[in-house]
């Protein structure tokens, strides 16, 4: 075999740190068969070297406890490093620096090694260990091993190799809830102890690390069916159909190999047994994946029972998806949460490449729903939200997704793009049982997590790039902030901002006869006096909803006045569109210096002024303190001028420098406490580090260019 042959069936190649004997080498490393092939280069002809890894072991090195005396391999803190044993010799290393291509390598060595366990291990694991060295062929006698196929009986031990003895109770007592949620049937007066189940089997696997390989292990015998068993006395032929008469299989399969379509055997349970199995696999392949030798085994498993002709075969079908988005993403922190499990119970995801959907909120009261999968990370989220709604990515917009609380539904918490949205959803689902037990009263059984995407950041630099829809949520968010008082305007201006948003609602003004079809079920209880006429309770909704509460007047004349004034600024907005009104009303609302920044209500601890209410007002140009009724600024602050800031105890503390940029002048820095709640002090710290992190990113962007 030439060279270019020999290339062209590589399993996997790259660049690769070898170590042995302790000496460091960068070598271009290249898999083929059961070879573990380096040269100096890619261009080389001729390698420095080869192992055989026949019947050689394989396994990651845990750094975490050892010593620079432990092992004769150095590696940098962020290195992964792999020792492979051959047969006879001694271990060489191999240090890799990102855990995606650790990951792909040492499932690819392992592959080779033929699972690197020989005759060691378990009886199931010997199994596996057998398939792998016949490379999984479909006819190899191993396939149909009683120790790999279903059984009604309780284990009598663990399937893998387990350090402790408590742990191989658990994994018997894992096998038991597993049997048990594949026996509940499906049914409503069921789902809550069938969710219960998944929820105790997944989540101790979560807390014991050592009990996802078992798992997987215990999973695949369960959903592997029993082959069929043939009559005695007849003839195996007459089995056949169209397959030749004198060529015959004794133990037919589907025609792609599947093994679910086959005439069922005595020894295999229910349908919906097995189904349920392949629903309880499904669920824990968004959460983690096995070791490496069970890793390969799984795979296999998932594609001999691939087929879009059974119920079973098509959760096999979406599993070898998620297993593969799992690979890519990493293992989740939490259990599944009760939305998970019934999106995976009630409907096979095998219709549905995204098999969850949740609404997300916008403040204009309208809502998009969008699907993901056990897998997607929040970044991954917000794209497809983004996409379906034309909105900028969120670098540029400054939107961002936030949740309620579920202890203080008026309390929103930003989601970091990192994490798995699913994580976020059993997390707020976990907690509210919490909540609902520390304020004595009863939990919500229908409250769920809310989804709010809404502006975080605002850029002036970035205005002319906004999309039509961030800004009509950007006036929504506007009139809050108006509404909360946290904006300066008089009652002339206040009318005019509010009449903009009844035309961007309601459109144009319609005529007294036509204002008496507005349903009551759109205007508020307080507002339904019969002494009102439809007119003016659908005005009194627009002003509760719009216009600022400060400037609501109790007496009858002024309300009259005021509802008049309304009316006749938005009659004179007839025939503008939503558009035009949108940019009309954040023209003027951008007047105000401090517009799109975020007004947190603080204490100021010291003398910086007379009134201890004050606004801290988190901006992108910096931090300033505004008067809390006037909303004057008091005193303002470049984040060039900040030294650090953050949490202290219980106050918020910035220390900063007003004299930081002046040359020649002594530096004297000082200390500004704000008392705020907690929530509010963490949420001011991340935002204020956001807007520093973006400056810091666009000053590098520029010197750059």
């Amino acid at each position: 075999m030439t060279i270019h042959q020999a290339r062209a069936k590589e399993t996997i190649s790259g660049w690769l740190v070898k170590t042995r004997n302790g000496r460091r080498k960068r070598r271009w490393c290249v898999l083929i068969g059961k070879m573990f092939i380096y040269y100096r280069s890619p261009a080389d002809q001729t390698p420095l070297g080869q192992i055989n890894l026949q019947d050689a072991r394989v396994e990651e090195v845990d750094h975490s406890f050892e010593t620079d005396s432990d092992t004769d391999v150095v590696s940098h803190s962020s290195d992964y490093t792999l020792a492979v044993w051959p047969q006879n010799g001694g271990p060489t290393y191999l240090l890799i620096p990102v855990k995606q291509k650790k990951d792909s390598w040492l499932y690819h060595l392992t592959v080779a090694c033929g699972g690197g366990l020989g005759k060691i291990g378990t009886e199931y694991e010997q199994l596996i260990a057998k398939l792998m060295a016949v490379e999984g062929d479909s006819s190899a006698p191993f396939w149909k091993d009683p120790v790999a196929l279903y059984t009604k009986e309780p284990l009598a031990r663990s399937l893998t190799t387990l350090p402790s003895e408590d742990l191989q109770k658990k994994a018997l007592d894992l096998f038991k809830q597993c049997y048990a949620f594949m026996h509940t049937v499906v049914e409503s007066s069921q789902l809550d102890a069938l969710i219960s189940l998944a929820q105790s089997v997944l989540g101790q696997c979560l807390q014991l690390p050592e009990l996802q390989t078992e798992f997987f292990c215990q999973m695949i015998r369960q959903t592997s069916r029993h082959p069929h068993q043939q009559k005695s006395g007849v003839p195996n032929f007459l089995l056949c159909g169209s397959h030749s008469w004198f060529q015959c299989d004794s133990s037919p399969t589907s025609p792609n190999n599947s093994m679910t379509d086959l005439s069922d055997s005595k020894l295999n349970p229910a349908p919906h047994v097995l189904v349920q199995g392949w629903q309880l696999l499904t669920m824990a392949i968004s959460l983690f994946v096995p070791k490496q030798s069970v890793l390969w085994y799984l795979r296999m498993h998932l594609r001999r029972n691939s087929d879009a002709r059974t119920e079973a075969g098509k959760y096999a079908i979406f599993c070898q998806c998620a297993l593969e988005r799992t690979l890519q993403n990493g293992s989740r922190e939490r259990r599944p949460s009760r939305m998970e499990i019934l999106s995976i119970l009630l409907r096979n995801p095998y219709h549905h490449s995204q098999p969850i959907s949740i609404p997300v909120h916008f403040v204009n009261g309208s809502y998009q729903v969008i699907s993901f999968d056990g897998s997607t990370t929040v970044q991954e989220f917000i794209l497809s939200l983004n996409k379906a709604i034309n909105t900028r990515d969120c670098a540029l917009s400054g939107f961002a997704l936030f949740t309620d609380d579920p202890n203080s539904p008026e309390l929103e918490h930003c989601l970091k793009v990192h994490l798995k949205l699913c994580d976020v959803i059993s997390k707020w689902e976990q907690a509210l049982p919490l909540a609902a037990a520390e304020r004595g009263v009863r939990i919500d059984a229908v409250r769920t997590v809310k989804l709010t995407y809404k502006n975080r950041l605002y850029f002036k630099n970035m205005v002319r790039m906004e999309t039509e829809r961030e800004r009509l949520l950007l006036a929504y968010q506007t009139n809050e902030e108006i509404i909360a008082g946290r904006f300066p305007l008089n009652q002339e201006l206040a009318v005019e901002l509010t009449a903009l948003m009844a035309q961007i609602e309601y459109g144009d003004i319609k005529p007294l006869s036509e204002m008496a079809l507005v349903p009551t079920s759109k205007l508020f209880s307080d507002k339904t006096s019969p002494n009102h006429s439809p007119h003016l309770l659908l005005v009194a909704q627009i002003l509760e909803r719009f216009y600022p509460s400060r400037y609501h007047c109790s007496a009858e004349d002024g309300t009259r006045l005021l509802e008049q004034k309304f009316i006749e600024k938005w009659t004179s907005l007839k025939g503008k569109s939503v558009q035009d009104c949108v940019r009309v009303y954040l023209t003027v609302s951008r007047k105000w210096a401090f517009f799109g920044a975020k007004l947190f209500s603080a204490k100021v601890k010291g003398q910086l002024t007379n009134s201890d209410e004050v606004w801290l007002a988190v901006s992108d140009n910096g931090v300033a303190i505004l008067q809390h009724e006037s909303l004057k600024v008091i005193n303002s602050f470049n984040y060039s001028c900040v030294v650090t800031f953050g949490g202290c105890r219980d106050d918020l503390m910035m220390v900063v420098d007003d004299r930081k940029k002046l040359k020649n002048v002594e530096s004297k820095s000082k200390r500004l406490f704000f008392v705020m709640t907690k929530p509010k002090v963490l949420e001011a710290t991340l935002l204020i580090a956001s807007y520093i992190n973006c400056q810091r990113k666009q000053e590098a962007a520029e010197t750059e260019s």
